[in-house]
């Protein structure tokens, strides 16, 4: 619901700011928010502080989200990649470690990424969607098809989030008339599919998949 406001009103802003700043090219209408900030804070004292407490506002939102995706991040590296396959006998205080230094190193990454964006806002705007519809087949398939597999699924979404991400980043965001996104989801239904297809069931995960996918009732299965 709070979507089409928020969305409406970053729209509603642009208009404005088409109409107060004509003439931008690409890289000044990046910085035309702050722009606009900078012009109102100038009018008036109160202004000044409101936008302060405004842009303290949206680095807090920021910064409250990216801590818990960077902390759910480490964990997933910690204990489902290094004490999962690197190094299955490693203490809980070895996984933190190895955790907490991942974080660090992505932290890092991403403000060298920050400093140095590899496009436009609008770009990596579309790249944000363009990574998160390649978990589609994991839930699409993995809610009505048994025999899915997850090795299959984590390829097919390095590999569609991969294409995907090079022909935005690169400027050929079309082929044929289709977007990146939708062809990199192509290639991640069809990694899913045939990865699934070619591995073979043994009866102890077709037990495994029964048992996870059965509704019981009182310990009888209905």
């Amino acid at each position: 619901m709070d979507a089409p406001i928020t969305t409406g009103l970053v729209l509603v802003v642009g208009i404005i700011c088409i109409v107060l700043y004509p003439g931008m090219d690409t890289g000044q209408s990046e910085q035309v928010i702050g722009i606009l900030a900078n012009d109102i804070a100038a009018m008036h004292p109160f202004y000044y502080w409101m936008m302060i407490i405004f842009f303290g506002g949206i680095v807090g939102a920021i910064i409250s989200t990216a801590d818990s995706v960077l902390l759910s991040f480490s964990s997933m590296v910690s204990h489902d990649i290094y004490g999962k396959y690197i190094n299955p006998n490693a203490t809980d205080e070895r996984k933190v470690k190895v955790g907490k230094f991942v974080g660090i190193v992505v932290v890092f990454l991403l403000l060298w990424i920050a400093w140095n964006p590899p496009g436009t806002l609008y770009q990596i705007f579309v790249l944000k969607f363009e990574l998160l519809i390649q978990v589609a087949p994991c839930f699409l398939l993995g809610l009505y098809w048994k025999r899915l597999r997850a090795t299959p699924v984590f390829w097919g979404m390095v590999i569609g989030a991969t294409i995907a991400g090079v022909m935005t980043l690169t400027g050929n965001n079309t082929l044929y008339g289709i977007h990146g996104g939708i062809i990199g989801l192509i290639a991640n239904f069809v990694v899913c599919v045939s990865g699934s297809l070619m591995m073979p069931v043994s009866e102890d995960y077709k037990k495994h998949i029964h048992t996870k996918t059965s509704i019981h009732d009182n310990g009888v299965q209905m």
